[in-house]
């Protein structure tokens, strides 16, 4: 899942495209392709994660696996609008395997689209080569949604 031409965000840069904050940011670096709607993420799960305190075994839950996910979706086209507040209308997360403390978990997120405020795409979880999860999204920008709403 190597990416030619493209920009690597850290975790600082990543926070100026969406509003996650800790213990909620669920991504540790991202890749942009350049002149595509694809991203690449990378989330390396230690036993210093805050779900981990109290956990008897050694996965990571599916709620959070599924929230790296949409986090990685987002900057397919909030690289486009940074820092714009996001809702989600719709997540169907399909999980194939889990996931454990220890893992590196590398996402593939593609936009299908982005019309009016509204973004549709999915998102692909590997750990080493093999797929572990996969989910759909839509996500809306209120602010540019607005745009579009019909005025007195």
């Amino acid at each position: 899942m190597q990416i030619n031409d493209s920009t690597q965000l850290s975790v600082p840069d990543i926070m100026k495209y969406h509003r996650n904050r800790y213990p909620w940011f669920f991504v540790d670096a991202v890749s942009l392709e350049n002149g595509t709607d694809h991203v690449l993420g990378k989330k390396c799960f230690s036993y210093n994660e805050f779900f981990t305190k109290a956990a008897l075994d050694a996965s990571v839950p599916n709620f959070i696996i599924g929230e790296a996910l949409e986090q990685t979706f987002l900057m397919t086209f909030m690289k486009n609008n940074p820092g714009l507040l996001t809702n989600t209308v719709s997540s169907e997360c399909f999980y194939k395997k889990s996931v454990n403390i220890g893992d590196v978990l590398e996402i593939k997120a593609e936009l299908l689209s982005f019309r009016r405020g509204i973004a549709k795409g999915k998102a692909f979880g590997f750990v080493g080569k093999e797929q572990v999860c996969e989910a759909a999204f839509v996500i809306t920008v209120p602010e540019i949604m607005n745009n579009f709403t019909p005025k007195n």
